[in-house]
């Protein structure tokens, strides 16, 4: 019976006309993200270790990274710059932009309980979002999206979690038309933007939606396409430039490769990205005549972008 309840899961059987329909492909796809989630909630995080994110995503409240909490009052990030690979790191030990960095939960009294309730978007959210719903004392209007949530509710039930923000349907290429545009006080998005259909539609989209002023955090696995062989939902290489300047999106299908920042020019005037090293192994040469090696190589990376204030931001196309 558990078998047949994942397998219409997976295929999104109960919803309605209104939810998402999908292209063999994309069907496929979903079915693996969702069979992924299904794994990671049934055993809370431990079978990809990851026992203490599931705990911070299932809590009732939790802390926001300072860093977003900083950007999403439209403080400039402080960074510096690495002399290993010249990339932007940020100097709070290399926390990536959804990490509590306050190792006892606690975050400073910024002294900000009277100012206006930040609202913060999270996009490609999955089931349960990774980002805290409070910045210090200051509570946070968290709101989450993702193309299937309708298949993560049923996930949900089936686990018997309630969520402490509930992913509603939104695709990310239609961010700008579940949201009206210049609402946002920060939008956020982590490892979902190689599932999208159209990467760049979804980044303008987020980047509409968010206030003048106000930052867009995009945090990816690099070249995730080629890692994972196209599989699933993974058909998209994203990757940073060397000198940290930019980042790039490139498809499958023969497209040029996009020069983001190039392609936001008038819309952002702030580019930060900041890429994780790790250590992978190489498969050596083609014909095995090298043997595999042990490889530094940039695992992750974080783009961090501001878009323009109101006077000097153009129009979306």
């Amino acid at each position: 019976m558990t078998r047949w309840l994942l397998f219409a899961v997976a295929f999104g059987w109960g919803t309605s006309a209104a939810e998402p329909s999908f292209g063999d492909r994309d069907l496929q796809g979903a079915s693996i993200e969702s069979g992924f989630w299904f794994k990671w909630l049934a055993s809370k995080g431990k079978r990809f270790a990851a026992a203490r994110d599931y705990q911070k995503r299932t809590a009732a409240t939790a802390q926001m990274g300072a860093l977003l909490c900083d950007m999403s009052r439209q403080r400039s990030p402080s960074f510096a710059r690495s002399k290993e690979t010249g990339m932007m790191i940020h100097s709070l030990a290399g926390a990536t932009a959804g990490e509590e960095v306050h190792q006892d939960g606690a975050a400073p009294d910024r002294n900000e309980s009277s100012r206006p309730v930040r609202v913060v978007l999270d996009v490609g959210a999955g089931p349960l979002s990774n980002l805290g719903n409070r910045c210090g004392s200051e509570p946070v209007d968290l709101l989450a999206t993702d193309a299937l949530a309708p298949e993560y509710d049923h996930l949900l039930a089936l686990v018997g979690l309630t969520p402490r923000v509930r992913t509603r349907y939104c695709p990310m290429e239609a961010t700008s038309k579940c949201f009206a545009r210049n609402f946002f006080d920060l939008v956020h998005s982590a490892n979902a933007l190689d599932h999208a259909q159209d990467p760049m539609a979804a980044v303008r989209a987020m980047v509409d939606v968010a206030k003048p002023g106000g930052y867009v955090v995009i945090i990816c696995h690099v070249r995730e396409r080629e890692r994972q062989k196209a599989s699933g939902m993974h058909q998209w290489n994203l990757y940073p430039l060397p000198d940290g300047s930019s980042w790039v999106v490139e498809g499958g299908n023969g497209s040029a490769p996009v020069n983001v920042a190039q392609a936001l020019s008038g819309l952002i005037d702030e580019v930060h990205v900041s890429a994780t090293a790790g250590v992978e192994r190489s498969n050596g040469s083609a014909m095995g005549l090298l043997p595999k090696t042990w490889e530094i190589r940039a695992r992750s990376f974080q783009a961090i972008m501001r878009k323009m204030p109101a006077a000097e931001t153009r129009e979306m196309t």
